[in-house]
């Protein structure tokens, strides 16, 4: 599986791909777009060398010139959690692997989907109104990194199993006013 990784999920993620041996490009690696690179720019690249991107800037899809390059350039994509570490997004890259394969082979391009912690691939829309966008967004967190213990952070839940650590998200809850 050939794969492109942006500057917001980060050449350490890339590289770890790697040294598993997927054939992975990313901002700032050798044959690719350098850092600081706009969207715009390697939007096009990852879309002319077929392969489907990892990011964790939803913001691409509120961005209507964004939006446009990605069906332009056939690019599929696929959105990752941004309060995780990089660990944990580890785990869950390599726990839901072969769903991320089979995206690849059998959706035809464009798409753009969200991997959520408990492995739910949620597919996003490419069209429409932006504020309607920022509204369907708004439950994968927007593409905002918000510092844990924020009020609109999301709740993670980690516990102990026989199985190992598993993480569970916990849905936002508003503040309850005093």
């Amino acid at each position: 599986m050939k794969l492109f990784v942006d500057e917001d999920t980060g050449a350490r993620v890339a590289r770890a791909l790697a040294e598993l041996g997927v054939d992975v490009r990313h901002i700032g690696g050798r044959r690719a777009p350098r850092r600081g690179t706009v969207d715009q720019r390697w939007i096009p690249y990852a879309g002319r060398d077929g392969r489907p991107v990892l990011s964790r800037n939803l913001r691409i899809l509120i961005t209507d010139a964004e939006v446009d390059l990605l069906v332009r350039e056939k690019v599929g994509i696929v959105f990752l959690p941004q309060h995780i570490d990089r660990f944990s997004l580890m785990r869950l890259l390599m726990r839901y692997w072969p769903r991320i394969e089979r995206l690849d082979q059998s959706e035809p391009r464009p798409f753009a989907y969200f991997l959520g912690i408990g492995g739910r691939l949620s597919k996003l829309p490419l069209s429409g109104d932006s504020a309607s966008l920022r509204r369907r967004l708004s439950r994968f967190g927007g593409g905002m990194v918000l510092p844990p213990g924020h009020p609109r952070a999301p709740s993670i839940r980690r516990t102990r199993s026989k199985s190992g650590l598993v993480e569970q998200e916990l849905p936002f809850m508003p503040p309850r006013p005093p």
